[in-house]
Order: structure tokens, then sequence, then C-alpha cells
């Protein structure tokens, strides 16, 4: 049979121990909390930035294609711009010859005309001739 004082030591010591390992044990399980929720939020760092480069990605292939579209439409502009010039200067250019043509027609004609009266006046004169 043991004595009391050595009962009470081993008692004193279980509960020594006990309560060790309660805390070893608190300890664990609150660091093992604290890393988890390290980790969770490195994740939603992650994510985040995950998301916003994505954004930013799209951002900027909206912009890009915004710059192709405003690029394409201003092409556009400039070709129908080019064609429309060339219409004008083709435009201007039958009406000169047109021009042209009328007034080589009313020179023809001019000319007819005064072949026309230099034969009325060779008549005349012939006429008178021969009246003489």
């Amino acid at each position: 049979v043991q004595s009391n004082s050595i009962r009470h030591r081993t008692y004193i010591r279980r509960r020594r121990r006990r309560r060790r390992r309660r805390r070893r044990r608190r300890r664990r399980e609150e660091e093992k909390k604290k890393k988890e929720e390290e980790e969770e939020e490195e994740e939603e760092e992650e994510e985040k930035k995950k998301k916003k480069k994505k954004k930013k990605k799209e951002e900027e292939e909206e912009e890009k294609k915004k710059k192709k579209k405003k690029k394409k439409k201003k092409k556009k502009k400039k070709k129908k711009k080019k064609k429309k010039k060339e219409e004008e200067e083709e435009e201007e250019e039958e009406e000169e010859e047109e021009e042209e043509e009328e007034e080589e027609e009313e020179e023809e004609e001019e000319e007819e005309e005064e072949k026309k009266k230099k034969k009325k006046k060779k008549k005349k004169k012939k006429k008178k001739k021969k009246k003489k």
C-alpha cells in the first residue's frame, strides 16, 4: 500500500501532465486553425489577383477591339472619301469632254455656215458677173 504523500505526488504529476497535454493540444489546434485561415486568405488574395488580372486583360482586349474598329471605320471613311473624290474628278472630266465636244460641234457648224455663206457669195458674184 502506497503512502499518501506518494499518492498525492503521483496525482499532481498526472494532473500537470494532463494540463500540459491539453495546452499543447489547444496550441496545436489554434496553430492549425491559424494556418488554415492564412491559407484561405492567401487563396482569396490569389483569386482576387486572378480576377483583377482577367478583368484587366478583358479591358485591354476591349480597348484593342475598339481601336481596331475605329481604325477600320477611319479606313472605310477614307476609302469612301477617296472614291467620292475620284467620282467627282471623273464627272469633271466628262463635263469637260462634253464641253469640248459642244465647242467642236459649234465650230463645225460655224465653219459650215461660213462655207455656205462663201458659196452663196460666190454664187451671187457669179450671178452678178453673168448679169454684166
